[in-house]
């Protein structure tokens, strides 16, 4: 690396042995246990291929956050049963669009039958040529809210972002 960056960046030495870790996903089976919950990377381990796993992972601090704040407030409880399954549940809903559409994604572009290829050219071709698409799935990727995101939200924000706008000034793509 000394060499490749011409000293720019200093001496640089290896630190450490090389290690390698598999790209996988993870999905638990359960969320919380008895006065227990899971969080992050350790409730929904997400592939890297589309970067969100980090986004999950602080939507699922703050909905356990939020119940444990509940349960606190309700019943001197952080650790409350009812509370802690509707994290849960919270983050299973809010979690589970992105987590497929990734498997899925991931499936598409890793898969090695004919017809994964000829499809992964297709969805490529579109991304290119139509940017309107390409608006309407970003849109879907950044979450604006506490709320859970549902199925129907993401069609409304996906369409809102395709509808045209007559005379605002964004060109109709």
């Amino acid at each position: 690396m000394t060499t490749h960056y011409e000293g720019r960046l200093g001496s640089m030495s290896l630190a450490s042995t090389i290690h390698r870790y598999p790209l996988v996903a993870t999905w638990s089976r359960r969320f919380v246990g008895p006065r227990f919950a899971l969080a992050g990377d350790a409730a929904v381990g997400m592939h890297p291929v589309t970067a969100h796993g980090f986004n999950l992972g602080l939507a699922s601090v703050e909905h356990l956050a939020q119940a444990a704040g509940d349960g606190w407030r309700r019943h001197g409880d952080p650790g409350d049963a009812a509370l802690l399954a509707r994290y849960q549940r919270r983050h299973r809903m809010s979690s589970a669009p992105m987590f497929a559409g990734t498997q899925l994604l991931l499936g598409v572009f890793t898969g090695p039958h004919a017809f994964l290829r000829s499809l992964r050219r297709m969805v490529m071709s579109a991304g290119s040529r139509v940017p309107a698409l390409r608006r309407a799935l970003a849109a879907n990727l950044v979450d604006d809210g506490p709320r859970p995101a549902s199925i129907a939200r993401h069609l409304r924000v996906a369409l809102n972002v395709l509808r045209p706008r007559i005379g605002s000034g964004r060109p109709h793509t």
